[in-house]
């Protein structure tokens, strides 16, 4: 599996990427991938499968999704 990098090279073209965040203490991972605000078209948020990540605590870290196991 690939080393975490700094958010500021994350994609930015709607690629799914593994995000770390610092949440109250406890480090969190969560699957999200970077478009636009459906309720606001002039603003850009990370956004899960439920929906965009209006989250306290930003994401810290990235990195690629790992590889599906052979044969699924």
């Amino acid at each position: 599996m690939s080393d975490w990098h700094t958010m500021d090279t994350a994609p930015k073209d709607g690629t799914d990427i593994l995000l770390l965040l610092n949440s109250v203490g406890a480090m969190v991972m969560i699957v999200a991938s970077y478009c636009h605000d459906r309720s606001n078209r002039d603003c850009w948020v990370w956004e899960t499968l439920d929906g965009p990540l209006y989250h306290r605590d930003l994401p810290t870290h990235w990195m690629p999704l790992p590889e599906l196991p052979c044969g699924r």
